[in-house]
């Protein structure tokens, strides 16, 4: 009797076994499948740059995008005044950008390498960074910026 009680406590944990590796092959499946499924969505497109408010375009002495600011570079695009009070101009050169950055007087710890009386300038590094960008168009590209804003602030 003990043998017959011993075969069924083997089959009860075999089946047992079976019915657990039966169910993890399901779950691993369908797990699979959804990864399959997201794999195969568009990544989301970035947000739309902000408008160039009216705000931004007095202080900036109307700048518009096209206005070349040094030999070969033009502004691509004004944004803000941004959620932080920032402003972003954005300078082309061929597939090149730069952007230079107007934020409120003292709202960065950085030092900024330029201000007005009301904003400090920054300026991105250039995207992509090759072909090297001469520092005379950096440097008109901030001195427009900075002689616009002290114009009109």
């Amino acid at each position: 009797m003990t043998e017959w009680i011993d075969r069924a406590v083997v089959g009860l944990a075999v089946a047992l076994a079976l019915f657990c590796l039966g169910r993890y092959a399901q779950i691993s499946l369908a797990i699979d499948l959804e990864t399959h499924e997201v794999v195969n969505e568009a990544p989301p497109r970035p947000p739309p740059p902000p408008p160039y408010g009216e705000e931004a375009r007095a202080l900036l002495g109307g700048l518009e995008p096209g206005t070349e600011v040094a030999p070969g570079w033009e502004v691509l695009r004004v944004e803000g005044p941004l959620d932080d009070g920032a402003i972003r101009v954005v300078h082309r050169r061929e597939a090149q950008e730069v952007s230079v950055w107007l934020r409120p007087r003292g709202n960065d710890e950085r030092p900024p390498p330029a201000h007005t009386e009301k904003w400090d300038v920054f300026y991105d590094r250039p995207n992509p960074p090759e072909p090297r960008m001469a520092r005379e168009a950096l440097t008109a590209m901030m001195n427009n910026v900075v002689e616009r804003v002290a114009a009109n602030e």
